[in-house]
């Protein structure tokens, strides 16, 4: 989109506030319509039998990229894109969209061609002062700056956007909303106190809890309910680890070559430049010209040999880019600020460019990487190409791997298939053999994690027998033998010394602190103030920020309790001893902010509609849920694999 306005600066620049409207009220959703195929070659993925095609999910990835650089300017950087996950926002809130788009579709809601129109018309730039239509060129300009083939295209989504309004307002409608909903909603809003505290952790009593074995007894005698295990049961197992499968898979050089001929929308790119910068900020701290005149400096210090990053770290105020030593990661045009763009992407690699002047300083750049645009050449994507080919066969050739591992363990001599199953794991190292701590049947089994198959199939299996077929589990098949079954029953205290130690001095250690906390509160009462306290216990007073009933309170967290008790209170009073995560809390109220009956009725009506919205909110959130449970989410191969580069780059 601003590739369009930097080359037609000159035509377009009075209707720059014009596009930049229209990119914030579109949802950017294109959905096709066909039958649901993972084959398909344009689906990104589906839900149901409605797909996101690729041209879709690259516009609302590039766009939200573009909307979090204007909400974070000169922050953003290439770790925090990847902490953002923008592109698994992107995919999942053209799913979820769709998903309200059907619901609309269900319950027969229409935009109508006049609805259309007057919305279009309503957007600031499209009219004159006499509320005529500008020009069809204009129109069909912003249709394509934002990414559309023309105006039909940009019609339907806007189209969408007002179908998903109808839809909210619809529900809206059917929404009751108590008068006390809207009291709670305000006091919520409104009420707030901050604090001073001593916070005395519960460890500094461990010498003095320690407990004896009478205690440990007493604990054990009286506590054996809660103690008693439920019937658990041993596994002997062979596991297909797909991971590791996946990397020992023969692929041919001829299969590499049709997928990435058939696929060759999935490996472009658009032209990109990899660069690190060091920026000096102007304003309170320098002006342009001694920014300038510093970066001149620094130029030739790195022209005179000093390392690029090593600088990077020890002046620039990017404080996105600096620990990284200035490095930016690989952008494309329209990411950076026209400025730093027409530098970077006219530099050579490795040419030191600058000073050059930006609204967030000065900066000297430095471009390490360029990579043309268009299709991404075969040879460099290969490993791309043979990570999707191999995550396709996996499943199948995992499978395959594991019915043959059970025949030939069930084809063992008797009283041989433990040694057969720990021969099969030795002969193969996508192949792990072992035995399972005992469990239970709704446990996480060690090395396996939550599979509720092998549950369900391990507690209907007689001792000594093998499971019937594969047991399907996260990281792969198994074959399952139940070695053990142990009934329910009591472990002695030996058994479980470790856990009701614990439990007993973590308790005694808690009655310590809170006893030593109650004693400080007479004396605060009593006259003495809370830094003498303190200072008496070795700790510091610390203060917190405001804070309301849901909110976490600086320095402790989230503790309800002391919300609760905070806002019940006044300012001066104390409360407390309140146990926290590591001990107890001792607090004095320092603020305090309670309703206010005259403010409330002017915002009554306002609390009303934004209650009703926000129970709307988790309709159509629960609604989105039930509706993936039901018609399923697929994900093409090679969206999982971007997604999952983006994850691990993060």
């Amino acid at each position: 989109m601003l590739k369009v306005f930097r080359d037609n600066l000159k035509n377009l620049a009075w209707i720059l506030w014009l596009v930049i409207a229209v990119f914030i009220l579109l949802v950017f959703v294109d959905f096709g319509r066909a039958s649901r195929s993972p084959t398909a070659r344009n689906a990104a993925a589906s839900v149901g039998d409605h797909e996101v095609t690729w041209a879709a999910f690259k516009r609302a990835d590039e766009n939200l990229e573009q909307r979090l650089r204007q909400v974070y300017g000169d922050q953003f950087n290439p770790k925090l894109a990847q902490q953002l996950q923008i592109k698994r926002q992107a995919i999942e809130g053209l799913l979820d969209d769709q998903i309200l788009l059907e619901e609309a579709d269900r319950l027969g809601l229409k935009v109508t061609d006049q609805e259309l129109r007057n919305k279009i018309l309503s957007i600031p730039g499209f009219t004159d002062a006499q509320g005529r239509f500008l020009s069809p060129e204009i129109y069909q300009r912003v249709a394509q700056a934002n990414g559309y083939k023309g105006p039909a295209e940009l019609e339907d989504a806007i189209r969408r956007d007002m179908l998903l309004e109808k839809l909210r307002s619809v529900l809206t409608q059917t929404i009751y909303v108590s008068d006390a909903e809207v009291e709670k909603a305000y006091r919520d809003d409104v009420e707030r106190a901050k604090i001073r505290y001593i916070q005395l952790p519960r460890a500094r009593f461990a010498q003095e809890a320690r407990a004896d074995q009478a205690a440990l007894q007493s604990y054990y005698d009286a506590h054996k309910e809660e103690l008693r295990l439920p019937e658990q049961r041993v596994i002997d197992y062979l596991l297909v680890d797909k991971t590791a499968l996946r990397n020992q898979l023969e692929i041919s050089d001829q299969d590499l070559r049709a997928y990435y001929q058939a696929h060759q929308e999935e490996f472009t790119r658009e032209e990109q430049v990899r660069a690190r910068h060091i920026l000096l900020q102007t304003g309170n701290k320098r002006t342009e010209a001694q920014a300038k005149a510093e970066i001149e400096k620094v130029k030739a210090r790195i022209e005179g040999g000093e390392d690029f990053a090593k600088v990077a770290r020890e002046i620039s105020e990017d404080p996105g880019s600096a620990k990284q030593g200035g490095d930016l990661g690989y952008f494309g045009k329209g990411r950076m600020t026209p400025e730093f763009e027409k530098a970077a992407f006219g530099a050579k690699v490795g040419e030191l460019v600058g000073p050059v002047t930006t609204p967030f300083g000065v900066h000297l750049i430095q471009v390490t990487d360029k990579r043309e645009g268009g299709t991404i050449p075969f040879e460099e994507a290969r490993r791309s190409v043979r990570n999707r080919l191999a995550a396709q066969r996996v499943d199948a050739a995992a499978q395959d791997l594991a019915s043959k591992l059970r025949q030939k363990v069930a084809d063992a001599p008797e009283g041989k298939a433990v040694d057969t199953m720990r021969q099969l794991a030795q002969d193969d190292k996508s192949v792990i053999f072992a035995t399972s701590p005992p469990f239970g049947q709704g446990d996480v089994v060690p090395g396996i994690g939550r599979a509720p198959a092998l549950g369900e199939a391990v507690f209907a299996l007689d001792q000594g027998k093998l499971a019937d077929g594969t047991i399907e589990s996260p990281r792969g098949p198994m074959i399952v033998r139940l070695d053990e079954v142990k009934a329910p029953r009591l472990p002695p205290l030996s058994g479980v010394e470790a856990k009701v130690r614990r439990e007993v001095e973590r308790t005694k250690q808690q009655e310590l602190a809170e006893q030593k906390l109650a004693e400080v509160k007479k004396a605060v009462e009593s006259g003495e103030t809370l830094d003498e306290a303190a200072k008496d216990l070795g700790v510091e007073v610390a203060e917190s920020a405001e804070f309301g009933k849901s909110d976490p309170i600086q320095g402790l967290g989230l503790v309800p309790e002391v919300n609760q008790a905070a806002l019940a209170g006044s300012e001066g009073s104390l409360i407390g001893p309140i146990e926290t995560g590591v001990g107890a809390v001792l607090a004095q109220v320092t603020d305090h902010k309670g309703f206010d009956a005259a403010e409330f009725a002017k915002r009554k009506d306002q609390l009303r509609e934004q209650v009703a919205q926000q129970r709307v909110g988790r309709l159509l959130s629960s609604l989105i849920q039930e509706r993936r449970r039901q018609e399923g989410v697929w994900y093409s191969d090679a969206l999982v694999e971007q997604l999952n580069e983006s994850k691990k780059a993060s």
